[in-house]
């Protein structure tokens, strides 16, 4: 018993101390007194225990009284609130069982003989309320095959009541903070839902007012939104590339393919108006296309964009268009008039005055007055020819009425006959350069005559604004665009930015009582828009200004003269 039940103190140093075991009744115990075994120390008494080799209710007191563990060798009394603690005997189990064996045999009529008394079975058992009360045993030391009565379920599995308490705490814990996330998460899925809502309402109102509907394109499928069919009075929302080509004005085909290349190789937002006719009237309206390419999951290119019907916009605009041509030719007759009014009578009444004076007065004024008067009656006949000149060969130029005569002429050929047909011209104050380079050949498709003109011109203007320093007549080429640019530098007083926006303004002139039509650089500018070319103004004021012409090289395959 003592082995089975652990009883057994703890070994120190290798040396096992003693462990008392008191029979029962309390007659039992030898030189001792139940006084004298109150008496003794906490650690006296928890190496002693009672063994009752038989039941007597006197003793049971005393047991209860010392609190020291209680073990029997009969069953009287175990598990009836005697506080014994266990012990190794013939449970009531196994004397109902083998009183139930010889019931049978008797029933049953068997020829049993004599029934002889003889030892029942015994085993181990433990009251585990009773053993539970002493806290220095451990079950976990008990035998395997002691057999434990009254073991609450609590007791026996409390290690994992307690794991599993903890992991529900944990688990508790756990989803209460997922559930808190998703609470949160769904909060805030809801708070960005009804934003998007009213952003939708918002967009639906805009699409609708204006006329708008959305839609992309994905691997050669158009889809329009639901506001297509309001937008054209069309059920079908979705088109290939060649069924909504069909809709698209004749003259607009054409400008699709080049807009397609664009979208795919420019990540921008590109803009294109577009004629579209989506009922059987052949009544075409004007519709804008904005459009961009994204990028789908899988990496794919698609395009996704806006169709808005524009046309009471491009009405409105060709009608702003015609009130400003009008407005504009209104504006350009009145300052031609005042213009022309005041040039032709400056000239004229110098032209007027000085004849009057020759035909009244002849005889009084002497040869060197006379001629001096012919010299300035002659110098504003030809003012007076040249802004009618001007203004003849801009009238020319506007109705298209002025031929060219266009050839490839090697530009390095004329630039330097230009250079040495207005050496002598140029003020003898001022240094006239050449920057040429002779031995390039540089064909340029131009009017040979009309392109002496403009540079004759800018020479003729520098010449006159510049009095002191140098001009510079040049040419170079520019490899990159295959372009060849002719230009005229000098070191005037210069042009501020406000009137470099104004100078090909017809009839505008930095000095409005400085001698000239005010017509000169408008028609250079409209002459070389009409050889194809451009022509460019770099200025700064008190430093000078810089005249250039561009022309593309003509090919090498063409006759030069």
């Amino acid at each position: 018993m003592i082995e089975y039940y652990s009883l057994m103190p703890a070994v120190a140093n290798n040396k096992k101390e003693d462990l008392m075991i008191s029979l029962c009744p309390f007659q039992y115990i030898k030189n001792s007194s139940l006084l004298s075994i109150l008496d003794r120390s906490k650690s006296d008494q928890e190496k002693r225990v009672f063994l009752l080799d038989k039941f007597d209710l006197a003793v049971l007191p005393t047991v209860k009284t010392l609190n020291i563990p209680s073990f029997s060798c009969l069953h009287r009394g175990f598990g009836e609130g005697a506080n014994i603690v266990g012990g190794y005997m013939a449970t009531e189990e196994i004397s109902a069982r083998a009183a139930v064996n010889l019931a049978i045999q008797l029933f049953n009529k068997e020829k049993i003989g004599i029934v002889k008394i003889r030892d029942l079975e015994k085993e181990y058992v433990l009251d585990w309320t009773c053993f539970s009360a002493y806290n220095d045993y451990d079950i976990k030391n008990v035998s395997s095959n002691v057999r434990i009565i009254n073991y609450s379920f609590h007791d026996r599995y409390r290690k994992e009541l307690y794991f599993l308490i903890g992991l529900f705490i944990l688990a508790f814990i756990v989803i209460s903070t997922i559930l808190l996330r998703i609470y949160r998460h769904s909060l805030i899925e809801h708070k960005n839902l009804n934003i998007l809502q009213e952003a939708h309402k918002r967009l639906t109102l805009s699409t609708d007012g204006g006329q708008i509907s959305l839609w992309n394109m994905h691997r050669g499928e158009i889809e329009f939104d639901d506001h297509f069919i309001r937008l054209t009075g069309l059920k079908q929302r979705r088109f290939t590339q060649t069924d909504l080509l069909k809709y698209v004005h004749p003259d607009d085909l054409q400008l699709l393919d080049p807009y397609n290349e664009t979208l795919y190789k420019s990540p921008s937002i590109q803009i294109l108006r577009i004629r579209f006719c989506f009922n059987d009237k052949n009544d075409y309206h004007w519709y804008e296309l904005r459009c961009r390419s994204l990028t789908d999951a899988q990496g794919e290119t698609m395009l996704a964009g806006i169709m808005q019907n524009i046309q009471e916009v491009v009405e409105r605009e060709h009608q702003l268009i015609l009130a400003k041509e009008i407005a504009e030719k209104a504006e350009l007759k009145q300052s031609f008039l005042n213009n022309m009014s005041h040039e032709i009578r400056t000239p004229l009444n110098a032209i007027v005055g000085f004849t009057n004076l020759l035909v009244e007065s002849a005889d009084e004024i002497d040869q060197d007055e006379k001629k001096s008067m012919l010299e300035i009656i002659n110098h504003n006949n030809e003012l007076l020819l040249k802004l009618i000149n001007d203004v003849l060969e801009i009238s020319h130029l506007d109705s298209g009425n002025m031929d060219f005569d266009i050839k490839v002429w090697d530009v390095t050929k004329i630039i330097k006959e230009i250079y040495f047909q207005y050496q002598s011209l140029i003020q003898p104050s001022l240094q006239f350069h050449l920057e040429l380079d002779e031995t390039m050949l540089l064909p340029v498709n131009i009017d040979r005559s009309r392109f002496i003109q403009v540079i004759s011109n800018l020479l003729n203007n520098a010449n006159k604004f510049t009095q002191s320093g140098y001009i510079t007549l040049g040419c170079k080429i520019d490899q990159t665009r295959n372009e060849v640019c002719i230009y005229v530098k000098d070191s005037g007083k210069g042009i501020d930015d406000k009137e470099l926006m104004m100078i090909f303004n017809r009839f505008y002139k930095s000095d409005e009582f400085g001698q000239g039509s005010g017509l000169g650089l408008p028609i250079c500018k409209v002459i070389i828009e009409k050889l194809s070319g451009r022509i460019e103004v770099y200025s700064e004021v008190g430093k000078g200004s810089c005249f250039a012409v561009i022309f593309s090289i003509a090919n090498k395959g063409n006759d030069k003269n």
